[in-house]
């Protein structure tokens, strides 16, 4: 191929190539999903009361009024980069003008902070075949511990509520033995129940069942029940169920009233108590006993 044919090709080559023009950020900005503005954080600051408004021609912009008036090459951009804004040496020298710049910082933390609020309401919805999975599997677990079918809806209304409250990470880092929980339930749960309950028998008059039983480990233990009424209901409670250490004379199970179920509120026995019921055993029907219907 003879010099003058290579070279006829290649100008011919070189006219068929396709010219890519480069696309204008505006052009790519043009492309991409931004945040519409949203009117509320009028209501976190009053720098954004008195300097930013919503861009009337696009949705997803902002205009600050401030360096808007000062004719400023860079008064306007998308709702996404306002704190950059605010943070601008241009915005500070303008609003520095009108004596407002030292409270930028504060305003661009409460739009740090509300912006992050906003995200974490955003919630993807699961998808059909996901929701059966989920029910197949909460179903499973009831059945593994043989849970009644009737708690199902309490226990998903329990575990969104965890989910909100502590987050995946808290959850995901949790443990707990069957010993911390029967010691969360003696000292807090139990504490927390029993003070309902007195508080109700504050409200009302009230009878007490009492009696002593044991266990096949040898214990032996003084069940306190009680019977109010709250809401033109009779309520059934149990009180306390208190282990007898030592002897269980009248005057020991006396004492254990008194001192571990009441705890100082033996006034309520002087003032709403109005009957006992016993077995008729010898060690409940001692003066001592007779004390408690004083």
């Amino acid at each position: 191929m003879t010099d003058k044919r290579k070279q006829s090709q290649s100008k011919a080559q070189s006219k068929a190539k396709v010219v890519v023009k480069k696309k204008t950020q505006k052009e790519v900005n043009a492309t991409l999903k931004h945040t519409k503005f949203n009117p509320e954080i009028h209501t976190l600051h009053k720098h954004f009361q008195d300097f930013i408004e919503k861009d009337l021609d696009d949705e997803s912009r902002f205009v600050c009024k401030a360096c808007k008036e000062a004719k400023k090459s860079f008064y306007s951009g998308y709702y996404d980069n306002l704190a950059d804004h605010l943070q601008t040496s241009t915005h500070n020298n303008v609003v520095l003008a009108l004596n407002r710049s030292e409270e930028i910082q504060d305003a661009v933390k409460e739009f740090v902070e509300f912006r992050g609020r906003k995200s974490k309401k955003k919630v993807i919805k699961a998808d059909k075949t996901t929701l059966d999975k989920l029910r197949i599997e909460v179903t499973a677990f009831m059945l593994d511990h043989q849970l009644p079918f009737i708690i199902a809806p309490s226990l998903i209304e329990f575990t969104q509520d965890i989910l909100k409250k502590y987050g995946d990470s808290a959850i995901q880092e949790l443990s707990m033995s069957n010993v911390t929980a029967s010691q969360i339930t003696r000292q807090t749960i139990c504490k927390a129940l029993q003070d309902s309950i007195f508080e109700d028998m504050q409200n009302s008059f009230f009878a007490l069942s009492i009696d002593e039983c044991s266990d096949k480990y040898g214990p032996s233990y003084l069940c306190v029940h009680t019977r109010y009424i709250k809401d033109e209901k009779i309520q059934n409670k149990l009180l306390s169920l208190n282990e007898i250490k030592e002897s269980s004379t009248g005057e020991d199970i006396f004492e254990i009233i008194i001192n571990e179920t009441f705890q100082n509120k033996e006034y309520l026995l002087q003032k709403n108590l109005i009957g006992i019921c016993i077995d008729m055993g010898p060690n409940m029907l001692t003066t001592k006993g007779k004390e408690l219907f004083k």
